[in-house]
């Protein structure tokens, strides 16, 4: 069994908000297909869902609360 112990979620605008309280480095998460689109939920859900882990694919993903908090 696999599983994605490391699956980050960030908003477009939970980032505006963190760039409107004086985060300047929102770029990196941004663009990486960590978004809660539709497009990037259903990448995502792809790699847990069949084919099996024995394939390649994850078993489990765990989605953790953004670390990123407002300030410099």
């Amino acid at each position: 069994m696999r599983i994605d112990v490391h699956a980050h979620l960030w908003t477009a605008g939970y980032l505006d908000r963190l760039e409107r309280l004086g985060k300047t480095d929102t770029d990196t998460q941004r663009g990486i297909g960590a978004d809660a689109t539709a497009a990037d939920l259903d990448r995502r859900f792809a790699l847990v869902t069949p084919p099996p882990a024995e394939a390649g694919g994850f078993s489990l993903c765990r989605v953790g609360v953004a670390t990123d908090q407002p300030g410099p």
